[in-house]
């Protein structure tokens, strides 16, 4: 997702949710339709940031890990 390439990330992410809790826990964790997290995390899918980093922060908690994101020189 970082380097542009948000279709990989995206399709990533929803295959992660898919193998580890699912959709159904991670909608009834977030309050929102496991069918819209399905739809919004899908090829056309455009997730607003608000969507996104609560799905990013719910996965780090359940799994107890942290995203960081570290520049290099180019």
């Amino acid at each position: 997702m970082l380097t542009g390439d948000v279709d990989t990330g995206m399709s990533v992410m929803r295959h992660y949710i898919n193998g580890t809790m699912g959709f159904m826990k991670l909608g009834s964790a977030l309050g929102k339709s496991p069918k819209h997290l399905i739809r919004i995390l899908g090829p056309a899918g455009n997730p607003n940031l608000r969507t996104f980093f609560e799905i990013v922060a719910y996965l780090q908690k359940v799994d107890r890990t942290i995203l960081t994101v570290q520049g290099i020189a180019a």
